[in-house]
């Protein structure tokens, strides 16, 4: 490890250091190592990643630091993503940050998560979403040595940085009266599971802080040990509902960018035509959504059971039997897994087992009753039944498949709040039995209306809004066909609430 001073101190100036050492540490002489003073920091060694996280720990438990981070290389300075980009790097990384800005604030299912600019802020870091000014804190050392311990590569030693909320918000007032600006940002977010797994809050500025105020910290030889927690416990396994929109947002944003990129390609084929059209839109006298749906799941990390499943069932049960799994969501409904499959007598973690796990993590924060669930689970099953005797790479595609299994089938399309699209086949009938009185009158239907009168009803009004739609009926026609079909057909994105569709018409 790098020696601290290059010139011999005398006796006496190191006495005096010492006592200004302890001064600063009063009190914990005879329960801590004693720090060095490197280039203005106060520093601790540790023989590994194991004896810093306790010290550490024994630092916080003595009030000293409150806030901790974790970098792997100890000759890294602690800068966040956005200061380590060049101009041209920064300009896309804006736009990056801009365009899920505005996602979210058309997306009426996201507002209440990610309500102030702060919060949307926060999703964007913890998610990779964009480069941002924010440096990753935390307030558990042994998170910080998960961080100091992941892909060491050649990093010889590693850190954990120690942070005072007290000290080091004072220091930000004094620098934020000039032009720089520094703050710690402590942020609650419903529904984002990896800050409230990591402890997390943020450390903002808009220059590099080491210039003007080292940060003290722990430097550890990597020996190949690891931190006393696990992966899981930093990245929970599962996603909540938010996490579940944020990876929507990176689907449609892909498919965005590669779309952009087809049509600017002088070589492209591809011509492009606006058309102005505007949905049938939904009558005056249309129901709002029940409050109950309006709001959205709302759920935190702490309050999950991460218990494994101890639950099997066999496949061909749950083909058969809808109720097979009313008991056992009604037991489960705050854990994050359902059951586990058998098939053939053994427990085999395979296809189905992903497309149920798919369906539960979907539906199981939303506000549907157990009996809506058990029906979804139930018509998974039967319908990948009917995939796995159909043969997609017969040349037919899956309309095919619904025409052998769906009453009047209709392939639809479903516009997403915030732009994007998927597609499902459901039943013609129970789509034109789910529209309003009111809906009717719109489309123009007549009282004996078939599904063919309904086809070209939506053809002509280019799409119908939700508010056409009863809610109850509609919330059915999710759960029998529309949910199951989109798994099964690995649609990304799934739609698992009429609350994400802002429109539904014929592709």
């Amino acid at each position: 490890m790098a020696q601290l001073h290059s010139n011999a101190m005398t006796m006496s100036e190191q006495q005096i250091l010492d006592d200004l050492i302890w001064r600063d540490f009063e009190g914990l002489q005879d329960s801590i190592p004693k720090p060095s003073m490197n280039c203005g920091r106060y520093e601790f060694e540790a023989a590994d990643v194991e004896e810093a996280v306790r010290l550490a720990a024994n630092l916080k438990a003595f009030g000293r630091y409150q806030y901790f981070r974790g970098q792997v290389d100890a000759g890294w300075s602690m800068t966040s993503t956005i200061s380590r980009c060049t101009a041209g790097g920064r300009e896309a990384e804006l736009e990056k940050l801009e365009a899920f800005w505005s996602w979210v604030r058309n997306s009426p299912e996201m507002v209440p998560y990610l309500q102030s600019d702060d919060q949307i802020l926060a999703a964007v870091q913890h998610h990779g979403i964009a480069a941002t000014p924010l440096i990753d804190l935390t307030r558990e050392p042994a998170v910080a040595g998960w961080f100091a311990t992941e892909d060491v590569g050649a990093a010889e030693y590693g850190a954990i940085y120690l942070l005072d909320h007290d000290r080091l918000s004072s220091f930000f007032e004094v620098m934020s009266a000039g032009r720089l600006q520094f703050r710690f940002l402590e942020i609650d977010v419903a529904n984002l599971w990896r800050l409230q797994a990591q402890a997390g809050l943020f450390l903002e500025g808009n220059a590099d802080l080491e210039r003007f105020w080292p940060v003290d910290r722990i430097v550890f030889r990597q020996t190949g040990a690891l931190s006393p927690i696990s992966r899981g416990e930093i990245y929970p396994a599962r996603e909540s509902h938010l996490e579940q929109m944020i990876r929507l947002h990176a689907v449609l944003d892909e498919r965005s960018r590669r779309f952009q990129a087809l049509i600017n390609d002088p070589a492209s084929p591809l011509k492009v035509y606006h058309v102005q059209a505007e949905p049938a839109a939904a009558p005056a006298e249309s129901a709002p959504p029940s409050e109950i749906w309006a709001a959205g799941p709302d759920e935190r990390w702490n309050a999950v059971d991460l218990s494994q499943a101890d639950v099997t069932l066999a496949l061909s049960t749950l083909e058969s039997d809808g109720n097979a799994v009313v008991d056992l969501i009604e037991r489960r409904r705050r854990c994050t897994d359902l059951l586990n499959v058998t098939l053939d007598g053994e427990v085999v973690p395979g296809r189905f087992q992903r497309l149920l796990d798919a369906l539960w993590t979907g539906m199981r924060p939303y506000p549907y009753t157990v009996q809506e669930i058990a029906q979804a689970v139930s018509a998974l099953a039967r319908f990948d039944g009917f995939f796995r005797q159909f043969n997609l790479n017969a040349g037919k595609g899956t309309f095919e498949l619904a025409q052998a299994h769906l009453e009047s089938p209709l392939e639809i399309e479903m516009g997403l709040f915030g732009g994007g699209s998927t597609r499902c086949c459901v039943s013609g009938a129970r789509l034109l039995a789910a529209f309003t009185d009111a809906g009717r009158r719109v489309l123009r239907l007549p009282d004996n209306a078939t599904v063919e009168h309904m086809k070209a009803a939506l053809i002509v009004a280019q799409g119908v809004r939700m508010g056409l739609f009863d809610e109850e009926r509609f919330r059915c026609l999710l759960v029998d066909e529309i949910i199951p079909w989109q798994v099964l057909s690995k649609r990304n994105p799934t739609i698992y609430a009429a609350s994400q569709i802002e429109v539904l018409g014929l592709p």
